[in-house]
């Protein structure tokens, strides 16, 4: 058996197991909900994480291209950057699927499968997975980037809204001044002059 034979045999286990790990890098009620809640307008994420593990594994299967991983990561690694501020859990998926993979062939090896042809197959194909891995990095990078370009945009409007607030505060307050110096004839300069001349 050949690897990409393996990793046709073992897809839905793979892509099974690769899930549970990342469900499990959210907290403990979030990763619960992912697993049991199978409705996709309930539970959004976990299609994502099953579609995108599906296609980063028919890349690996199919020799795998930049564009190819960079299109079967981008829609999960945006949710990964906005849900998780470390990269280390941003990025674990091609932890897993690496680890996944590696104990599948580990089994495959243990079983008297074709070590000749399997391993140096696995040897190219974790090349791959760390070609992917650096493309998920980049796309985590901008994604995080842009992030903070938001927050650091809504920071100065907000700024910008409270410094208008302020200066029309002043305003009415300078009004009022001058309001209260005039007296209730409305005419500050009459008032002082009738004062002295009396």
């Amino acid at each position: 058996m050949t690897l990409i034979d393996l990793l046709r045999t073992k897809k839905g286990e793979i892509v099974r197991r690769c899930f549970h790990r990342v469900a499990e890098t959210y907290p403990d009620a979030t990763a619960s909900f992912l697993k049991k809640e199978t409705d996709p307008f309930v539970n959004p994420i976990a299609p994502t994480i099953t579609r995108t593990l599906k296609a980063v594994l028919a890349e690996l299967i199919e020799g795998g291209t930049p564009g190819g991983f960079k299109s079967a990561l981008e829609g999960l690694v945006k949710i990964r950057a906005v849900q998780c501020p470390s990269p280390s859990d941003g990025l674990s998926l091609i932890g897993f699927l690496k680890q996944t993979i590696r104990d599948e062939v580990g089994a495959e090896v243990a079983r008297g499968g074709a070590t000749d042809r399997i391993l140096p197959e696995y040897l190219a194909l974790e090349e791959r997975l760390d070609e992917a891995m650096l493309i998920a990095c980049d796309l985590y990078v901008g994604c995080r980037k842009k992030i903070n370009e938001i927050r650091i945009s809504e920071v100065k409007a907000e700024e910008e809204r409270l410094s208008r607030v302020i200066r029309a505060m002043n305003g009415r307050n300078r009004i009022r001044d001058t309001e209260k110096m005039a007296g209730p004839t409305g005419n500050g300069e009459k008032t002082e002059r009738e004062g002295l001349q009396a």
